[in-house]
């Protein structure tokens, strides 16, 4: 009987202490802070919303969920959507989009899609970019993209080709209102200027992969 009696008790005390255990568990677990749920729509481009605009309501949003102001780098890549997560991860290449901090993201994202760029200044810029001294062909290559990526060339791109200035005297034009022009730049109508075109992409694509230039 003796000997029942100390089973039974053993049994108790060990349930007792199981129970016991658990309880501390789930009041540490309780006792540590949650990550606030938080969910925003992504940035979608439409007729009067800016950049600006979609940043000030997620701001907003991530104040009233008490989101720490440090941690909205982190929000805004998760939340902002594919469009602007791509343009940012290739407008501050070779950066990593986990090196910026959230007013510096704000700042180039507003600045890229808000601002009015005059796409022929822009392009000027573009036909002046040359290759510094100790730069990488990529490094180079990153530098005209992100240029190009602001300019505005339509289906007559090849018209920004430089001419020679010994060949310039082929190309003059004689004009009703202007007399005669002496281009500077590739012109319209020359039959010889598009496979220019061509083999000067060519040349610049040609260390790049799963890249070709095809001009019609």
């Amino acid at each position: 009987m003796k000997a029942l009696s100390a089973m039974i008790a053993h049994a108790i005390q060990s349930a007792i202490g199981t129970a016991v255990g658990l309880a501390k568990e789930v009041n540490a677990a309780s006792s540590q802070p949650k990550v606030p749920s938080f969910s925003h729509e992504p940035y979608q481009r439409t007729e009067g919303m800016t950049v600006a605009d979609y940043f000030d309501r997620l701001e907003w949003a991530l104040q009233l969920n008490n989101i720490p102001k440090q941690k909205y780098a982190d929000y805004a890549r998760v939340h902002m959507g594919s469009e602007l997560n791509t343009a940012f991860k290739f407008l501050i290449t070779p950066k990593s989009p986990e090196e910026v901090p959230y007013s510096e993201l704000r700042l180039i994202l507003q600045q890229h899609f808000d601002e009015a760029k005059n796409k022929f200044v822009e392009s000027i810029k573009f036909r002046n970019i040359r290759q510094q001294k100790g730069e990488t062909i990529a490094q180079f290559v990153l530098r005209l993209k992100q240029g190009a990526a602001l300019c505005e060339y339509g289906s007559f791109a090849y018209t920004h080709l430089p001419i020679d200035e010994e060949f310039r005297h082929v190309l003059t034009l004689n004009t009703s209102t202007h007399g005669l022009i002496r281009p500077r730049r590739a012109v319209y109508g020359a039959a010889n200027i598009p496979a220019i075109w061509q083999r000067r992409m060519e040349a610049i694509l040609q260390d790049s992969t799963n890249k070709v230039s095809f001009f019609r």
